[in-house]
């Protein structure tokens, strides 16, 4: 292969007819598939040429059942191009389906309707992140929150459409990678500086652990739901990704948890998930309850059950309301 075809881009557009036809190697009976393959194709080559990972995004949003369009291809693409070129094609290809995935899990969780006095604290607070004014930003919510806005409308209205604006932003070379990370860090600090306020209370004796995932690359999400089940007076443990499932039950049994939360972004995830709960299970048998949500999940409705899991909510509110009454009821 010659230098020039090295290039992830230019390997995908000398052979993106045979790359699309080798779909019917991969997935037998699906011709209306090789046309979408060859569409999904072309947008990953040019997103690659211009590092613009929206245009992929852009593209998956168009069809049906994105994830399986993404599985495929990615499948392709390890069959039919050389290990190295595939890898950097396929992590595009992955990063485009999880921001996709995480997107549309933001705007489920956005509540519609924000009243504009929100919306607009919501664009000053956007930008003075993007300005790198940290400490700007950190007084404004708190001076909003003195001034009698509740800590769930902030979270509702001010720091899920931020961080879901700041990743538009990145993948149309608005912002760059450092201030994304910056807004999503200031944010989480600044969301810790509220908790006297949620902490404040009155507890419920009831405990909840929540993890996510390992692998997976935005963990807010599921702090915010911890964070929602402590403003209803529950004592929550949020462990982040990447403990081991059987450091998580061991530190839900630990911790006398009644509930386990459990997030995945990505359908692939999904397993890992599973390994959880079976760990749980296996363990704690229907002592503790778990709960699982993230678009993962939204994407594949009936996966919750199969892997065992006790219920599925797509929403903060829901999670805590679903979680009540388990206990409630016992």
């Amino acid at each position: 292969m010659s230098a020039e075809a090295t290039r992830p881009e230019q390997a995908i557009r000398s052979r993106i007819a045979s790359l699309g036809a080798a779909i019917a190697t991969v997935e037998s009976g699906s011709a209306p598939a090789e046309d979408r393959v060859i569409r999904l194709l072309d947008a990953l080559a040019r997103a690659l040429e211009g590092r613009n990972v929206q245009v992929v995004v852009d593209d998956l949003r168009t069809g049906r059942d994105a994830d399986r369009l993404v599985r495929m291809s990615r499948r392709v693409l390890a069959a039919q191009l050389a290990p190295s070129v595939a890898v950097q094609a396929t992590a595009y290809l992955d990063a485009a389906a999880e921001q996709l995935a995480t997107d549309q899990q933001t705007e489920a969780l956005v509540s519609p309707g924000v009243p504009p006095e929100i919306d607009a604290l919501c664009d000053r607070y956007l930008q003075s992140l993007v300005e790198g004014q940290r400490r700007e930003a950190s007084e404004m919510i708190l001076s909003a929150v003195d001034a009698g806005l509740g800590v769930r409308e902030v979270y509702r209205g001010v720091f899920q459409p931020t961080l879901y604006e700041v990743g538009r932003l990145w993948q149309r070379n608005k912002v760059t990678v450092a201030q994304e990370h910056y807004i999503t860090a200031a944010t989480q600090l600044i969301m810790s500086q509220l908790y006297p306020r949620i902490f404040s209370t009155k507890r419920r004796d009831r405990r909840l652990v929540a993890t996510c995932v390992s692998g997976e690359l935005h963990e807010v999400g599921v702090r915010m739901v911890a964070d929602f089940f402590e403003m209803d007076g529950w004592d929550t443990y949020y462990l982040g990704a990447n403990t081991p499932p059987a450091e998580v039950v061991r530190e839900a049994k630990m911790r006398r948890a009644q509930v386990l939360a459990v997030s995945a972004t990505l359908t692939d995830h999904i397993p890992r998930a599973q390994e959880v709960i079976e760990a749980l299970k296996s363990k704690e048998g229907g002592r503790i309850k778990a709960i699982v949500g993230g678009q993962a999940f939204a994407q594949q409705p009936e996966a919750w059950k199969q892997i065992g899991a006790d219920g599925y909510e797509t929403s903060a509110d829901g999670a805590v309301g679903t979680a009540n009454r388990w206990l409630d009821d016992a």
